[in-house]
């Protein structure tokens, strides 16, 4: 039973964030003008999910003192590393990207804004009173690892073609890997937010 209900929740929370079939993809021209008379907007996955399933074995009762011991100290390194990751994230678009108005937004606020609500946005060097409030912004969010980041309209969408919509870390993602350093990492955040600045200034000129 207990498996049927998960199923039917994780169906349910994926129509909410279908996209709309129906929408058409952007245009270079309209991603821009977005851009241009708007705001990008970066979605911050701090994984909460991940981190209210350790929290839910803590709070089993039956649960050992060496598997609580073992779960808590998950429990810590996930956060403090959600945190670091949204604080490089933060920091390395406020110093590196120029290109339009920026905001950011922890991922599972992103519903509520979407229904209007701007209590959860965090502001770079604007305020909500400078933030359209009529659609205009592209989204930038995590592609398949910390690493990459996309940019798709508010239907969930790619921008279309020739709009560079997708950066990673290229070769320098395999070299850290060997070096043992992470995709959270401020430097790596930086040369994101370096690349995202560049093609978009590209794209316009």
């Amino acid at each position: 039973m207990k498996c049927v209900l998960k199923v039917l929740s994780l169906f349910f929370i994926a129509l909410i964030f279908m996209p709309n079939s129906q929408a058409q993809r952007l245009t270079s021209k309209q991603a821009l003008d977005k851009l241009e008379n708007g705001f990008l907007l970066i979605r911050l996955d701090m994984q909460k999910n991940k981190a209210q399933a350790y929290q839910k074995i803590l709070d089993n009762p039956q649960i050992s003192e060496k598997d609580k011991t073992n779960v808590k100290q998950k429990l810590e390194n996930h956060t403090k590393e959600r945190a670091l990751y949204k604080s490089n994230v933060i920091k390395a678009f406020n110093e590196n990207y120029t290109f339009s108005k920026l905001a950011f937004i922890e991922n599972q606020h992103f519903k509520s804004f979407l229904e209007g609500s701007t209590n959860e946005v965090i502001l770079a060097d604007s305020t909500i009173s400078d933030l359209p409030s009529d659609g205009n912004f592209l989204l930038l969010a995590k592609g398949n690892h910390d690493g990459q980041w996309i940019v798709i309209d508010d239907n969930f969408k790619r921008v279309a073609s020739p709009f560079p919509s997708s950066f990673g870390l290229g070769i320098k993602k395999l070299w850290d890997i060997f070096l043992g350093k992470k995709n959270i990492d401020l430097e790596n955040q930086v040369k994101l937010a370096e690349k995202v600045n560049k093609a978009f200034n590209k794209a316009y000129n």
